[in-house]
């Protein structure tokens, strides 16, 4: 095991080097665009590797970061957006793989449940809930597995560091329950084909840490 410790704490110092030091933000390689899934993804590994805590300052850059990329107004406010090409040039769109992974990161750098980007970033995605209580991918298209998950996830990480809380256990199961709607007779979840063992992992990791929540 002290093997493992060295390979972590080496991985971790080429991520602490390769953070922009005048944003704190990371990007997909040294020298790439800093964006909030990449930084949000390096937060996490670092905090869960225990490579730094909470406090250094390296996390700090990162919060500040993700914390200025995050919506301020609007119908999705709250949200941390994708950067897409539109007909006019770059827009940003409102993504849920992002607003997980940065609502995780925050939790996990020691950021309130109250807080505002936090608070925020729950209330966008019950706002884009659908009726069944399920998530596409953006407002108003149809319920998936993938997208479900996500959003269970970040919600379900919410719900961990401010545990028990009823009420907010009350918003969380309908979807817990419709995620389990998807799961076929073979046990997968989704349709079959190429993304059938993706989403039935997905899935999967969801309702473990679900039961954990339970013990």
């Amino acid at each position: 095991m002290d093997d493992l410790h060295d390979v972590i704490v080496r991985s971790g110092g080429w991520l602490l080097r390769s953070q922009d030091k005048d944003s704190g933000g990371w990007g997909e390689q040294p020298g790439k665009p800093v964006n909030p899934l990449n930084t949000a993804e390096a937060l996490i590994a670092l905090l869960d590797g225990k490579v730094v805590d909470a406090g250094d300052s390296h996390v700090q850059k990162g919060v500040k970061f993700l914390i200025a990329r995050q919506c301020k107004e609007g119908s999705d406010s709250g949200c941390w957006p994708r950067i897409e090409p539109g007909e006019s040039g770059l827009c940003e769109v409102p993504d849920i793989v992002r607003t997980s992974f940065a609502m995780e990161a925050l939790i996990k750098a020691g950021i309130n449940v109250d807080a505002a980007p936090v608070k925020s970033a729950v209330d966008w995605l019950f706002s884009i809930r659908n009726a069944d209580n399920g998530w596409g991918y953006r407002r108003n298209v149809p319920s998936v597995v993938t997208a479900t998950g996500f959003a269970l996830l970040a919600l379900l990480k919410i719900h961990e560091a401010d545990h028990p809380n009823p009420k907010r256990e009350e918003l969380i199961n309908p979807s817990l329950k419709f995620l389990r709607s998807f799961q076929t007779p073979r046990g997968s979840f989704g349709q079959e084909g190429p993304a059938e063992a993706l989403q039935t992992l997905g899935a999967t990791l969801v309702l473990q840490a679900a039961r954990r929540l339970e013990r």
